[in-house]
């Protein structure tokens, strides 16, 4: 199935299935592993920080990819990362930690999804 074929819904439903097995096994087995996917994930979240001002806005180019943008970006991405990786080493408890962390998240995500296409309403930044 081609990917302009499939709905909204149907391409998280697949991401999902693709990355859900992961994230929960390296939660699971913590250690490098879980180290791995979270500094993966970090450096992506980096990236799209990276490529959005460009995208989303037209700010002046003095604002969009400038030091303060890259330290703030550095700041809102390692902080959660190095958080997330600190509570998972947490003894005894670490790995209930983090599955509770992501199941609230997957679940106000969710909500949040299903919610915005039950009410509708116009999007926030509809560029994006």
């Amino acid at each position: 199935m081609a990917s302009s074929t499939l709905s909204s819904l149907q391409l998280r439903i697949l991401s999902a299935a693709v990355m859900l097995p992961v994230a929960v096994a390296a939660a699971w087995y913590g250690g490098i592993a879980f180290n791995i996917l979270v500094v993966l994930a970090g450096v992506a979240m980096l990236w799209e920080w990276w490529r959005f001002p460009r995208q989303a806005t037209a700010e002046p180019a003095g604002w969009t990819r400038g030091p303060l943008w890259m330290l703030l970006g550095l700041v809102y991405v390692i902080l959660p990362c190095a958080a997330l990786i600190w509570l998972r080493q947490t003894p005894e408890i670490g790995r209930h930690i983090v599955f509770w962390l992501f199941c609230a998240v997957w679940a106000t995500d969710t909500g949040a999804y299903f919610a915005g296409r039950t009410i509708g309403g116009p999007k926030l930044i509809p560029r994006i």
